[in-house]
């Protein structure tokens, strides 16, 4: 057990009781994102049941699902104060991180038929590397591959999770942000030879 250190950062359970949900700059924002996604989710499943499933659509729901996952674990490692379940909640995003990649992927490159990037040793690749990154996230306590000595730092009105980033965690984190990007460079490529209808319906996408 570890008592507070001069410069406001824990490395375990604080002795002073605290309560064990705090209000945080984060809070709202990621609060909104939860609600978003079950709002939008809900508009696809209603569309789906009148239009039918396709892979647009099916994907579309494939990254509200993650983002579900991804915002509500954030939410909660930036709104707990137990050193416990900050770490858990921070490992869940990683969790929701890889299917909201991976949705994204496959609709942008299904909406601007480029589906030779559909392919099971494309998608597979993607899929393999952001899922190894998950395995070691969920079992980071064990070998620290992902990152190291998390702590609990007080800002004073809250604290936050931090911890020291690994080259898996780098490697992980630079995939998945070459892999939204690509999406969207494809959107964008796409975009310039769209009627202005579609214009605008990609850059509402690109924004999101």
């Amino acid at each position: 057990m570890l008592a507070r250190s001069k410069v406001g950062v824990f490395s375990g359970r604080s002795l002073t009781p605290k309560m064990a949900w705090e209000f945080t700059p984060y809070t709202i924002p990621f609060a909104v994102t939860v609600l978003c996604s079950l709002v939008f989710g809900g508009y696809l499943l209603y569309d789906a049941r009148r239009r039918g499933w396709d892979t647009s659509v099916g994907s579309l729901a494939v990254v509200s699902l993650g983002t579900l996952v991804w915002a509500g674990a954030a939410l909660i490692q930036v709104s707990a104060t137990s050193f416990s379940v900050m770490v858990v909640a921070e490992q869940w995003t990683y969790v929701g991180t890889p299917i909201v990649v991976i949705g994204w992927f496959v609709f942008t490159a299904s909406y601007t038929d480029h589906d030779d990037l559909l392919s099971v040793p494309v998608v597979g690749s993607i899929t393999l590397v952001l899922g190894v990154g998950t395995v070691l996230a969920l079992t980071n306590d064990i070998h620290q591959l992902m990152w190291a000595t998390p702590t609990v730092v007080d800002h004073g009105s809250f604290s936050s999770l931090t911890y020291e980033k690994t080259v898996a965690y780098y490697l992980f984190v630079s995939v998945a942000f070459g892999v939204a990007l690509l999406g969207v460079a494809l959107l964008g490529r796409f975009m310039r030879t769209s009627p202005t209808l579609y214009r605008s319906q990609m850059a509402a996408l690109i924004v999101a």
